[in-house]
């Protein structure tokens, strides 16, 4: 990872640069299936929402330029209470600063903060892609491997995003087994 950039819990003043990251995949890509994009508004109770249930969002700044390069956060998985141990995560670059090792230093910091600041027991996350697609083929799939999450399951063909079908991979990581 580069001295160059540096991480952060996130601010207000981060939601115009997180939005702008966040809407680019909205709008081109099948890394969320989210077809409208958001508001610094709703953004803005996003990051509210996740600093209130004590859990991380985090950003990655480029000192250089002085912009954000990624942000990467938890929340609850789902709303039920029985899901209460588990959180999900999520990942996402600027265009510009893919494939440079800050995915990497983003998600073992957020999976680091969630193992010293937080009793959750299990992590997923979930990755769309496509029919014929291998989930090495990915690389946030190769970065959540990397990291220690396991593939537990594919959902095919329960998306439909930009005229094509989608699939959903999920992983995995237990958050209990890496305190102990």
């Amino acid at each position: 990872m580069s001295n160059d950039i540096s991480l952060r819990d996130a601010t207000v003043d981060d939601v115009p640069a997180i939005v702008a990251i966040y809407n680019h995949y909205v709008r081109k890509s099948l890394a969320t299936l989210a077809e409208d994009t958001v508001t610094p508004a709703q953004m803005q109770q996003r990051v509210e929402m996740v600093s209130a249930a004590k859990l991380p969002f985090l950003v990655a700044v480029d000192r250089i330029q002085n912009d954000i390069a990624g942000f990467a956060y938890a929340s609850p998985y789902f709303d039920r209470s029985g899901y209460d141990p588990t959180l999900e995560c999520s990942i996402y670059l600027h265009p510009a600063h893919c494939s440079k090792g800050i995915g990497r230093q983003l998600l073992s910091s957020l999976i680091s903060a969630l193992i010293k600041t937080t009793t959750k027991t299990q992590v997923v996350a979930k990755m769309s892609i496509l029919p014929e697609q291998s989930p090495e083929a990915l690389p946030t799939c190769r970065l959540h491997a990397s990291i220690g999450f396991r593939q537990v399951g594919r959902l095919d063909s329960v998306g439909f995003k930009l005229g094509k079908w989608v699939d959903v991979v999920m992983f995995q990581l237990d958050l209990g087994a890496l305190r102990k």
